[in-house]
């Protein structure tokens, strides 16, 4: 049955929930909520649930409002509402929830998890040879997170892990969520200056690695790394062996006494759902990456059960049954999803959409959907989700016109850490979340992606950035200008290109640039394509101009593919 997209000025409660406290302001008339209660406050009945004055409950948004009574909030917001609703056929949607969100933790969700199915299994790690039930992951979570805060670590304090899909990942996220630290996720392929940037950044206190992965030596850049971050204190390395300067996981696991043990469970309720949970590293429009904080509500609610299967890396039918193929990080082709269909053998495809400072899936395929929705949309708006294209003048246009695609709802981010301006430039004084994302919002609820507002690159559904890459590249001494954009891949969605000028009379060759870049950025971001340039069309004022750079697969091998890249603020 088709979801109900509704209004919300039309199940605009009186009264917000939970009393709060009489606001001086309007003579006691109406009601103000703390500041708490007014994040992620949520009203409900059995039949349908609305958000209590939602388009103003995102902790930025009240750092604008402050202590206004909430009747001002809603008088605004009202005034808001009518200014969409006269604006007849305006690209505004709000997808009412048939279930209430839930006001928890991830803490309090794993040991939920642990009574419900105690003796299940929960984690299987093939390659380690590790199998954990529920009981078992809670156990030694909070093992861990009492020997995290037997070293000195403190509510709020951030929890690096920098590490593969292992069983410890999972422990120390888990660990982290227990003890009230926010988790930072750093991905395990970047190189030394990319971590030291994201240690930085973050003011990273203790870090989780292990000894290597494929050619990654992780405690001899931590221990580099050290020096360069003062907050860092802490470098702990899951392996057999101890490693000078460093701690072992195992034995931090038994650093604390049992009563410590207990005792994190008993102080579960003094972490508030609302609090950050997860700094998540993603690719900003200006500069280098930015750090988003998560909530645990944010992160809990977003969640689902949902197995991916990475087609990119599979030639053959897995020998299984599959029930469903999902799709997401970086757009595909209806040609990619019949591909699909074709290999493995089954007509089931579904596509999500999101980006990190949402928390994850924003849309998303309807059960018993028609192909042709799957194949050329990102799916449909999800519950509790508020959705609005705007022109450059943040003037909502029509359903069927593409405009920058903006969000707001439970889900958006509390902020990018440590970047007062950014936040601002990217979340409104309302609430509204902008993406960066050229969008079309259909009036039935589905989207489409018509391309990115500015020059991100989305390859495999890892951001880059090109003016990161262009710096790598600008240190070789043989370069003397460079430009990096996207070229269409049917596989990644994008691949990386980069147009390079060698100074007068020298000669590169395109593996020595490759090498070059290896051993100073993560893999994914090292071009796969380097084009020679004699020179670039820019304009009056020496700006770079848009390049259309036209491609073709022939039998042989991937050269481009049609695409127009935007790089005017390279």
């Amino acid at each position: 049955m088709r979801r109900k997209i509704t209004h919300p000025i039309d199940f605009q409660p009186d009264v917000p929930p939970g009393g709060g406290q009489q606001s001086p302001q309007n003579g006691g008339r109406g009601t103000r909520l703390s500041r708490r209660d007014q994040i992620n406050r949520s009203v409900g009945t059995a039949d349908n649930l609305v958000f209590a004055y939602g388009r103003f409950r995102e902790v930025n948004a009240f750092r604008n409002w402050g202590t206004r009574d909430v009747p001002s909030i809603r008088r605004y917001r009202s005034s808001r509402e009518e200014r969409l609703g006269e604006e007849a056929g305006s690209s505004y949607l709000f997808q009412q929830g048939s279930t209430a969100l839930r006001d928890e933790t991830l803490g309090n969700l794993a040991a939920d998890a642990a009574r419900r199915w105690a003796h299940k299994e929960c984690v299987i790690s093939v390659h380690q040879g590790v199998r954990l039930t529920f009981a078992e992951l809670l156990g030694r979570a909070d093992r861990f997170a009492a020997g995290l805060k037997r070293l000195g670590l403190e509510r709020g304090d951030r929890f690096g892990i920098w590490a593969p899909n292992d069983v410890e990942w999972i422990i120390g996220f888990v660990a982290a969520m227990r003890a009230g630290l926010v988790a930072v996720s750093l991905n395990p392929t970047y190189q030394l200056d990319e971590i030291v940037y994201c240690l930085q950044k973050v003011g990273v206190k203790a870090v989780l690695s292990p000894d290597n992965f494929k050619t990654q030596d992780y405690p001899a850049m931590l221990l580099r790394a050290k020096r360069m971050c003062p907050a860092l204190e802490h470098i702990i390395i899951y392996s057999r062996d101890h490693v000078a300067g460093t701690r072992r996981f195992a034995d931090v696991e038994q650093l604390a006494s049992k009563i410590e043990v207990e005792r994190v469970a008993g102080e579960q309720d003094r972490i508030s759902c609302h609090s950050g949970s997860n700094i998540q590293f993603t690719s900003g429009t200006t500069g280098r990456p930015k750090a988003t904080l998560l909530s645990h509500k944010s992160l809990l609610n977003n969640s689902g059960q949902i197995t991916l299967l990475d087609v990119y890396h599979r030639v053959q039918p897995p020998p299984i049954t599959l029930a469903c193929g999902i799709t997401g990080g970086a757009i595909a082709s209806p040609e990619f999803f019949k591909k699909i269909r074709e290999s493995f053998n089954f007509d089931n495809m579904k596509s999500i959409y999101g980006l990190t400072e949402v928390s994850g899936v924003i849309f998303h395929s309807m059960p018993n959907e028609k192909n042709e929705l799957t194949d050329n949309t990102v799916g449909h708006l999800s519950d509790h989700i508020e959705a609005m294209v705007v022109d450059e003048n943040g003037k909502t246009v029509p359903f069927g016109t593409h405009g920058e695609l903006w969000i707001r709802g439970y889900s958006n981010m509390i902020e990018y850490y440590n970047d007062e301006e950014a936040t601002r430039k990217t979340i409104t004084k309302d609430g509204w979340f902008k993406t960066g994302d050229q969008f079309i919002l259909r009036s039935d609820g589905y989207g489409q992606i018509v391309g990115r507002l500015k020059e991100l690159i989305i390859r495999g559904g890892e951001n880059i950035f090109p003016k990161e890459i262009e710096d790598v590249i600008m240190m070789h001494p043989l370069v003397a200008e460079v430009q990096v954009i996207g070229a269409y891949d049917k596989v990644y969605g994008e691949e990386l290109c980069a147009c390079v000028r060698v100074q007068d009379g020298a000669k590169l060759e395109k593996e020595e640039l490759k090498k070059f870049c290896a051993s100073r950025i993560a893999s994914f971001k090292i071009p796969r394509y380097v084009e020679f340039v004699t020179n670039y069309p820019k304009t009056s004022s020496g700006k770079v101009q848009k390049i259309d750079n036209r491609a073709r697969e022939n039998s042989e091998n991937m050269v481009l593919e049609s695409m127009t890249m935007n790089i005017n603020d390279c």
